[in-house]
């Protein structure tokens, strides 16, 4: 019995998106499943990869950027927002992160970083768990109100302005 389709499961690539000289460039986020190979650089407004995922370029990110365990890049990461770097991710080039840096142990960045907010090394908490143990304090707390707001805006989450660029687990670009 199937639970319904894993949204990793299938290339999407939405209209507008264009493959440039070293980029592949969308005005939507750019998803990228685990254990995936992109040879190109990629620019759009927040860039999430799963573990082990190699990039061939820059990343360039106009709100955040999300890299989980053991990710590489082999150019420049330019975020325009907060930065989450999991263990051992590599950059060949440079870290810039208009907003917060949250980094992970044995973060590897050739040629150094800067970011204009705070800076935590420590290993960042998956999203889902952070809103799980925020929604579980409200709770506890008695915000009935608040912890329904909040699971709302979760569940709802509103409709975005682009689709997002999607590649899908174990894949190869």
């Amino acid at each position: 019995m199937s639970l319904g389709q894993d949204p990793l499961d299938a290339l999407r690539i939405p209209d507008g998106t264009t493959v440039e000289e070293h980029d592949l460039v969308t005005d939507g986020d750019v998803i990228v499943g685990g254990q995936s190979t992109v040879e190109f650089g990629v620019r759009g407004n927040n860039v999430i990869a799963g573990e082990r995922v190699e990039f061939g370029g820059d990343i360039e990110a106009e709100a955040d950027c999300r890299l989980d365990m053991w990710c590489s890049v082999a150019g420049n990461v330019l975020v325009g927002k907060d930065a989450y770097l999991g263990e051992r991710v590599r950059v060949d080039g440079r870290l810039m992160v208009s907003g917060d840096l949250d980094i992970g142990d044995n973060v590897d960045i050739e040629e150094g970083f800067e970011a204009n907010g705070w800076i935590v090394i420590r290993n960042p908490m998956p999203t889902l768990v952070f809103y799980f143990v925020v929604l579980s304090q409200l709770l506890r707390l008695g915000e009935q109100d608040a912890a329904d707001e909040l699971a709302g805006a979760l569940a709802d989450g509103g409709e975005p302005e682009h689709e997002p660029l999607v590649i899908p687990r174990s894949s190869s670009v």
